[in-house]
C-alpha cells in the first residue's frame, strides 16, 4: 500500500485501522470484479514488483516491520516461559513424593471448577436470547 502509519498521540493503530479498514473494503471490491470477469489491465507479477520496489524505497524507519511486534511479543512470553520452565523442572524432580502427588490431585479439581466458572460467567454475560441459543 505504500503508506506509513504517522502516530497520533503516540498510537498507531488509529491511522492504521481506518487505513486497514478502507482497504478491506478495496480488496471486496475488487474481489468482486475479478470474480465478475473483469481483466486486470497490469498483471499481478508486475503490481507486487511495483510493490515490494516502493517498500525497499522507504527509509528503514518508516517501514512497517514485525521487529517491534517480535520484541513486544519477547518481552512479554520470555519471562513467563522461563518461570513455567523453572517450575516445571522442580515439580517433576519432587512428583514421586505421595503427598506432591494428592495436592496436585486437589489443585486438578479447583482448576476444574475455575474453568467451568468462567464458562458459565461468559454465557450469561454473551448469551441475551436463551432460546434462540438453544436452537
Amino acid at each position: 500500500m505504500g503508506l506509513v502509519c504517522d502516530p497520533v498521540a503516540g498510537l498507531v493503530q488509529v491511522p492504521c485501522a481506518q487505513r486497514n479498514a478502507s482497504q478491506a473494503v478495496n480488496a471486496l471490491l475488487s474481489a468482486d470484479l475479478a470474480l465478475g470477469g473483469m481483466d486486470s489491465l497490469i498483471p499481478l507479477d508486475e503490481v507486487v514488483a511495483a510493490m515490494y520496489s516502493v517498500g525497499h524505497m522507504l527509509p528503514t524507519q518508516l517501514r512497517e516491520t514485525a521487529l517491534g511486534g517480535i520484541a513486544a511479543t519477547l518481552g512479554i512470553v520470555f519471562p513467563s516461559l522461563v518461570i513455567i520452565t523453572a517450575l516445571a523442572g522442580v515439580i517433576n524432580s519432587f512428583s514421586h513424593l505421595a503427598w506432591v502427588q494428592h495436592a496436585f490431585a486437589g489443585i486438578r479439581v479447583c482448576v476444574c471448577v475455575l474453568i467451568f466458572n468462567a464458562v458459565v460467567k461468559l454465557l450469561k454475560g454473551s448469551v441475551k436470547d436463551w432460546p434462540a441459543a438453544l436452537i
